[in-house]
Parts: structure tokens; sequence; C-alpha cells
């Protein structure tokens, strides 16, 4: 198979399963679009987040967040941030630690490009494929004849319990499992999930979104370490008999306080806690599991519920309120927060007119929220 596949991560399971149902032994290259700039622009490794924190930053989180803007950043850069991003730049090339991929010509050499779950309004995808003289196209959702409704509830609670039975309805039927998917980043839907699932005999594979902080190990770890000014204090505490901690997160600590080591001791504290709060645990997996998505996946006749079907759910709304402002992000090429949102919105759109058995519901009221407006798509529902 000749081609690059570009998709969002949520896909690459089932795109994989579609291709090999044509060729069993197919094999294809599937990127997601951050994965296809890093190997171009370049990618910035847990060395160089060290140097520039060492460097040229007092807070780890905040590095993190200019992390996939630095590679993009130039010369020609004019406003004061973009300026500050390509001093770092340079400095993280002094040192030869901007990752690139010199492969990359290989990987993209006379291969057609096949776009899925993007839409051909992100900029940011077009403008790279039209200026690197690609040959791309961009495959749409299927388009199916659906007749959309939404179920409303007075509270999430409510929502959440129908939601489940009627899936619990459908596996009776005959349903597989594996063909009913629920849609939504909610917390208050994933905790009223985990809630009752068992109540109805289902269990849902939930994505990794616990952090490894919220142990109490962990917690306790932290503390000692801030508390003490001493990440040694911390690992004495986690090597006592008593700690309970699995051995997968120990080991994650140690390398951890080991590649710190050369950090002042509040940089050395801010780099561990830090990332222990971005890693997360594992969740169990069960075999006929309800899949939870955050994104759409490219599939076809499957059941797909959709609760929190409200404004700045779905879709997600998004605004400028990062360090690296709509101004910063329109000289580096970057969607700003109003062209994510027309994005989001584009693909949701399309994505509910595809040939699935959708289910969307929403409740009045939310922990977050006291009152939720119905999301802005209900125009597609007439």
């Amino acid at each position: 198979m000749d081609k690059l596949i570009l998709a969002p991560r949520q896909m690459h399971k089932d795109l994989l399963l579609k291709f090999r149902k044509d060729d069993i032994f197919a094999n294809p290259k599937i990127l997601t679009k951050e994965e296809l700039f890093y190997k171009y622009y370049g990618e910035i490794g847990e060395t160089g987040c060290l140097l520039l924190l060492a460097k040229k930053s007092n807070n780890f989180d905040n590095l993190m967040n200019l992390i996939p803007y630095i590679p993009r950043s130039t010369a020609n850069c004019k406003t004061i941030k973009n300026t500050y991003l390509f001093d770092l730049k340079e400095e993280l090339e002094k040192e030869g630690l901007l990752l690139n991929d010199e492969f990359f010509d290989q990987l993209t050499s006379e291969k057609e490009i096949e776009v899925y779950g993007y839409s051909e309004l992100d900029h940011e995808i077009t403008s790279f494929l039209k200026e690197n003289s690609f040959k791309y196209s961009f495959v749409p959702f299927s388009k199916g004849n659906n007749e959309l409704c939404i179920k409303k509830f007075p509270l999430i609670e409510d929502e959440i319990f129908f939601l489940l039975n009627e899936i619990a309805k459908l596996i009776e039927e005959g349903v597989s499992s594996k063909d009913i998917y629920i849609y939504t980043s909610n917390d208050s839907a994933k905790f009223y999930l985990r809630k009752y699932q068992d109540s109805f005999g289902l269990k849902v594979n939930f994505p990794n979104d616990i952090p490894v902080s919220s142990q109490e190990s962990v917690t306790n770890f932290l503390n000692i370490c801030y508390e003490t000014k001493n990440i040694d204090a911390g690992m004495q505490y986690l090597r006592s008999p008593s700690v309970r901690i699995s051995e997968e997160v120990y080991e994650l600590i140690f390398r951890l306080s080991e590649v710190s080591k050369f950090l002042p001791a509040v940089k050395r504290y801010d780099f561990i806690a830090s990332n222990l709060k971005r890693t997360h645990l594992e969740n169990e997996r069960f075999e006929n599991g309800i899949s939870l998505i955050s994104e759409p996946i490219f599939t076809e006749n499957k059941h797909i519920f959709i609760p929190c079907f409200a404004q700045n759910i779905y879709p997600k709304s998004f605004k400028d309120v990062e360090y690296i402002s709509d101004v910063d992000k329109i000289e580096l090429g970057v969607l700003t927060s109003l062209e994510k949102c027309r994005v989001e919105d584009a693909i949701c759109r399309d994505f509910l007119l595809s040939n699935n058995n959708f289910y969307l519901s929403r409740s009045s009221a939310s922990f977050s929220e006291s009152i939720l407006k119905p999301s802005k798509i209900v125009s597609l529902l007439n």
C-alpha cells in the first residue's frame, strides 16, 4: 500500500481494520497531523525540555505549553512571544536537541497522502501539503440517512442512567458490545458511567485519564519532597516496606529523579511533579467492554451514544486564553481559537451525517454548570 495515512489517534485502530479487510497483510503508515509536523519541523525530547527548564524557564507546565510551537518559529517572526520561541529553538539547535527525522523524505516520497477525520478547513494541514507539493485527498465520512433527535433530562445522572439502560437493551437484542461507542469527554458523564455501569452488567473501557499523581503514595511522596526541599527524602519514603506502590510507578519516579539531578531543587521538584500529573495510569481493559471515545471515529453501522449534547461541550469550544495568543498563532501558521471552533464544528456535523446510528441526549444541569444550553448543531435536527 503506497500511501501515507493522516488521521487523529482515535481513528487509527478502526482504519487499520478497514484496510486489512481489503488486504490481510496491509500495514499502512498512519500518523496524526502532530506526528507529521514533528517529523518535518523537529521534535523536542525530554533532554531538550530539561535544558530549557534549566536555562530559560521557571515553570515546567508553562514550558510544556510552548513546546509544540517552538519548532514552528522562524527568524522572520515579529511578535515578542514568537521571537522568544525562536531564541529557544536556536538554543536547542546549538545543542543538537531539536530532533529532526532524517527519513522524512523517504517516508513521504512518491506517496499519496490520504486524510481521514480532519477537515479541509484546517489550513495547518492543507497549507503544509500544498507547500510541499504532496499528492493528497481528504476522505469524507460515509453518508447516512439519519433521523436525529435529542432526549432531554433534568439531570446528567438521569441522562447517563438512561444511556446505560439503552445500551443494555441493544446487547440483549444481540448487538455486539464492539459495535457500541460512547462519545464524550465530559467529566460528569464519566463519573456517572463509572458509578452505574455495574448496575447494568456493563463494562466501559475508559481512556487513561487518571494521573499517576492521584495515588496516595505518590501524593505523599510529592508532599515530602515539597516540604523538605529534598527529593532523596521522598525516594526514601517510597522505599519503605509499608508503602504500597507498583513497580511500574516506582520506576517512573526513580527515572524522573535521576534525569533531573542537575536541576536546582525547586525546578527538580517542579519537573517531577508536572510529569507525574501528565502521566496517566493504565485503566483495566475489558474484552467485551463498551468503548468510550472523545473524537469522531471512521466507522459505519455502529451504535454511537453522545451524551452532554450541549453548547461548548459538543462540539468542543476553544478560547484565546493560552500563553501563545491568536495573534502569535497567525504568524506561526497555527489554527487560532476561532478557527479551531470552526474546524471542530465542521467535523462534528459531518460525523453526525455519517452512516451510523446516533443516540443524542442532554440534561439541563451538571456539576460544572448549573444550566446547559443545547448544542448549536441542533440546527441539523431542524
